[in-house]
């Protein structure tokens, strides 16, 4: 066995010991790395898979021990390493927004007060709640606690405020004297007097013993945003809103000392030790060295107004926060030391991109893009100017289209570049609320925008202005396409809404039954119905052919400014902006359907997945849910499909035969007009040979209805209906309708006509008509002309060929089998003498 000598061993253990720190490190990455995606699932509401952000800022302040920093936000309190940054907890046991938050000098304590008139105090060594003090009928904005921690202060909403013994929970005392709500409160140093600033302009300090008020100050003339003691113990200052002064008094003696000779502003604090100021003015943060008299550090960094400010307890660090931003600094070196990500500021703005793989949420100056995967922050898009209320995704998912006053501009969504922006046609002048809604073409060859000028506007691929849609009297909220890109719905101020033909921009219809400004405006996903929400707390459902309503739905309290059709189109979510809740509602009966709750502040948007399994919910608490639409147990009384015209609960032969019978009639009760125009025609045979023939993703109703009939699939029919055991009178008149259907379906003349589905990927069908027999062939081409693959269909009999198992079919790919990239392409027929021409889009 080898003896080992020092130089030897000393290099085995340097080399372990290397190796074991190595894998240490790598476990602690990939737990940080897991713990990072983690939070996006803590203190989900019932029936949520994910939440994206992590609410507005309220408040922030360090523990006693410095080891870690809290930050009451609109939907919890946030817990955070002081050392590393990283998310330690989020508590919101009670889903409440946390307006204010304070530690116990000793940190054993962390006391919250919210707008549902409970105070509440956790134990900080398991963040359980200790304790619940009830307020009565008033809310709490503010708390904090003496310095013997033995006392905490509520400010409420009746302009008082309460001092409560904390062991017990019973108030000692209560303050009243202000006229108006108490915007900022501090204790003396030594915790004998208490001190409050309001919005009523004063400044009144108060004994603690006894809560008699000892002294009023009314230098201000705003309100005071914050009251700073200075080092010395004796001497504070009065710090007031909007840049109105500050105003420095002596606590013992009560004299007026005049203002500081260095400005402080509303967002300022003494460093523990009291050598240091932060003073923060709009985005700008300075350190002011107290013992020179002048600025150490100008630190840069906040893109906007911070809000927020604390020290840690050494004194070294400093954490500043505002408008979704959150940031640690070392204010011995200057530095930045941390920026930590999720925090929001109001968002209202929401769109999900074609695949469903990203969430764009806007605020006033930013674009925020999620991965709804992970729930992580994937980039932002900085806005210069105030917008993004609208948001829409191309087609392919490649740009993103939003509002900023009177421009759209477009992003590239791969990169986050700035794409270019539209402007222009603003009338007279630019003057009222601006641009409000952004849609896109479902098949992406119009941009559309709504305006406060009463006009839509259209812009084509290219991004040239393709013409202005004028006939509103008041200026436009909402606007919406129909799932074929054919109409155009708008919802207008004027309490209407129009139907447009976009191709010859010419108006169709006007609905009228509001009564108040229309502030939403809905297609369900076939178009048969459109849904809108107004500023009268209603939703009304119209039928879009007929223009009749169909269902007033009553239950909200504020208006309805955003809805939302499910995949399927049985179900309708509404919401209101000043509800925390969002409304269900069976699009069949106009039932209302339970609610879904869980955001803490108003609902600012909303939008299925277009796959249908999941619901986003926008709020102005600061964050997007997911829920999984999947699970939700929505209970319904039961439902016949309007094809199922003889209600057996499945559309066959006989519903087909019975509306064939009944062809002609007018009779409003009548099941077989199954499209409620009023009249049984070609078009309800039409609805159930579509059920019939299972082609959910076919062409829907053309201007010659009958084209959706294959001859070969009405001989089926016929001789189905022919043998089947019903020999009544009305079931022979429907064979005898479907016989002299069958000779009036041979086309007059040849067609080609849209491929389905379109946008694609990967495959399509391309549905044609032939006026004789031919041999035929489809060539489809690349944007730029290339031939890209050459499908012989052969000798084909006159007919229509619309269905799958009869159209033409493209897998996509070229004639060496390789899918082709995605963009636009053109199809053309040769079929005899006939040739024709159409375009169509490949969406990856």
């Amino acid at each position: 066995m080898k003896n080992w000598d020092n130089k030897e061993l000393n290099y085995i253990r340097k080399f372990w010991t290397s190796l074991l720190l190595s894998i240490c490190l790598i476990l602690l990455l990939f737990i940080s790395a897991i713990s990072a995606q983690d939070y996006v699932r803590w203190g989900l509401p019932d029936g949520a898979e994910m939440r994206l952000g992590k609410g507005r800022i309220n408040e922030v302040e360090f523990s006693p021990n410095g080891k870690y920093f809290a930050v009451a936000s609109t939907i919890g309190i946030w817990i955070y390493d002081a050392y590393t940054g990283d998310e330690l907890s989020l508590l919101s046991d009670e889903g409440l927004n946390t307006r204010s938050i304070s530690f116990s000098p000793d940190g054993s304590m962390l006391a919250y007060g919210s707008y549902d008139k409970y105070i509440r105090i956790y134990d900080t060594t398991n963040w359980e709640i200790i304790k619940r003090f009830q307020t009565g009928n008033v809310n709490v904005s503010t708390v904090i606690f003496n310095p013997a921690g033995t006392i905490l202060v509520s400010a409420n909403s009746d302009n008082t405020a309460t001092l409560w013994d904390v062991k017990s929970g019973t108030p000692l005392n209560t303050i009243e004297g202000h006229t108006r709500t108490i915007s900022s409160m501090a204790f003396s140093p030594d915790g004998q007097t208490f001190v409050t600033g309001s919005w009523d302009q004063s400044i009144r300090l108060w004994d603690v013993k006894t809560g008699i008020q000892k002294n009023t100050y009314t230098k201000h003339t705003d309100g005071i945003s914050s009251i700073i003691f200075f080092p010395d113990g004796r001497t504070f200052a009065g710090v007031g809103f909007n840049q109105n002064g500050t105003h420095i008094w002596d606590i013992e003696t009560g004299n007026y000392l005049g203002e500081p000779e260095q400005p402080i502003s509303s967002i300022s604090t003494f460093s523990p030790d009291g050598l240091k100021m932060a003073i923060a003015t709009d985005n700008e943060l300075r350190i002011w060295d107290v013992e020179n008299g002048k600025y150490q550090f100008q630190l840069t960094g906040h893109l906007y107004r911070i809000s927020e400010i604390a020290f840690s307890p050494n004194g070294r660090i400093l954490i500043t926060a505002g408008d979704g931003e959150l940031h640690l600094w070392d204010v011995v070196k200057g530095i930045q030391w941390k920026s930590i990500s999720g925090h929001n500021t109001y968002v209202f703005g929401l769109a999900i991109s074609p695949d469903n793989e990203i969430i764009a949420v806007g605020s006033t100056k930013e674009i925020r893009l999620w991965e709804t995967d992970t729930g992580l922050l994937k980039n932002t898009l900085y806005e210069p100017d105030w917008g993004n209320g609208s948001m829409a995704f191309n087609p392919d998912g490649s740009l993103l289209a939003s509002e900023t006053g009177w421009r759209i501009r477009l992003w590239n969504i791969d990169d986050g570049t700035h794409h270019a922006t539209l402007k222009g046609f603003l009338g007279n002048s630019a003057s009222g609320y601006g641009i409000v809604s952004v849609k896109f073409s479902p098949d992406g060859r119009y941009l559309a925008t709504g305006s406060s000028q009463s006009t839509i506007q259209l812009w084509n691929l290219g991004r040239i202005h393709k013409g202005t849609l004028t006939g509103h009297t008041d200026g436009i909220r909402s606007i919406a396409f129909s799932y074929d890109s054919r109409t155009l719905a708008t919802a207008s101020k004027d309490q209407t809404i129009r139907l447009w033909d976009v191709d010859n921009e010419t108006h169709i219809k006007t609905l009228s039954g509001h009564t108040d400004e229309v502030l939403s405006v809905a297609f369900s996903p076939d178009a048969s119905i459109i849904a809108s929400g107004s500023a009268d707390e209603t939703v009304i459902l119209w039928n879009t052919g007929t223009g009749e309503i169909l269902h007033i739905l009553t239950g909200h309290t504020s208006h309805v400014s955003y809805l939302a059709f499910s995949v399927d189109g049985r179900t309708l979510a509404s919401a209101g902006y000043y509800e925390n809740k969002i409304l269900l509602w069976d699009v069949a009966t106009g039932e209302k359907l339970p609610s879904i709750t869980g955001h803490t502040s108003g609902i600012s948007n909303l939008a299925f997945t277009n796959d249908g399994n999941s619901f986003v919910s926008l709020s102005s608490d600061g964050t997007a849910l997911i829920w999984d639409w999947t699970q939700r147990d929505i209970k319904r009384e039961p439902q016949y499909t309007l094809e199922d015209v003889n209600r057996d609960g499945i559309v066959d032969i006989q519903d087909l035969i019975y509306v064939a019978s009944q062809f002609g009639t007018t009779d409003d009760e009548n099941t077989a007009d199954v499209n409620q125009d009023g009249i049984v025609d070609i078009a309800d045979i039409v609805l159930i040979a579509k059920v019939l023939e299972n082609e959910n993703a076919a062409p829907q109703k053309t201007a010659n209805t009958t084209n959706l009939l294959s001859i070969e699939q009405i001989k089926i029919w016929i001789d189905q209906a022919k043998k089947h055991s019903n020999t009544s009178i009305e079931f022979q008149k429907g064979i005898a309708i479907l016989e002299h259907l069958l000779t009036s379906l041979t086309p007059k003349n040849s067609a080609l006509l849209s491929n389905y589905p379109n946008p694609f990927n990967p495959e399509t069908w391309i549905p044609y008509q032939l006026a004789k027999p031919a041999d035929v062939r489809i060539s489809i081409f690349s944007f730029d002309g290339t031939l890209v693959r050459l499908l012989n269909i052969g000798n084909q009999s006159e007919g229509m060929y619309l269905n799958r198992n009869d159209s033409a079919y493209w897998d996509g790919k070229n004639e060496l089998g390789e899918s082709v990239a995605s963009g636009i392409y053109f199809y053309t027929l040769s079929a005899g003498d006939f040739s024709a021409t159409r375009r169509m889009v490949i969406q990856k």
